[in-house]
């Protein structure tokens, strides 16, 4: 149960962590860290479920923050090699710079 529990916390992150920003994304990842956390602690045991919704606030808040930081980090290298391919490759995806149009012309 508590597995299945990480791995809910952990694919959701992954959902959510698409920010612009290393703020927002940790900001989504930790705020639905902590939602699914607490919701999966008090599910988890009736008897001591305040308890226990804090404890898996806790936990689901640290690895959606961990979560989410690698994610957004990746997200950004992936996205500076993908403007570094294009940039250096304009005639391939046809587009010509200012100063190449006029020769054309």
């Amino acid at each position: 149960m508590i597995i299945r529990s990480i791995g809910l916390i952990l694919v959701s992150s992954f959902i959510l962590s698409g920010c612009s920003s290393v703020q927002r994304s940790l900001a989504v990842g930790i705020g639905s860290g902590l939602a699914l956390g607490a919701a999966n602690g008090a599910v988890m045991q009736s008897k001591h479920s305040g308890h226990m919704a804090i404890q898996g606030a806790l936990i689901g808040g640290v690895i959606g923050g961990v979560v989410s930081y690698f994610v957004h980090g990746q997200l950004e290298k992936r996205d500076d090699k993908i403007r570094h391919e294009t940039l250096f490759n304009l005639e391939k995806f046809n587009v010509l710079t200012p100063s190449q149009e006029i020769r054309y012309k």
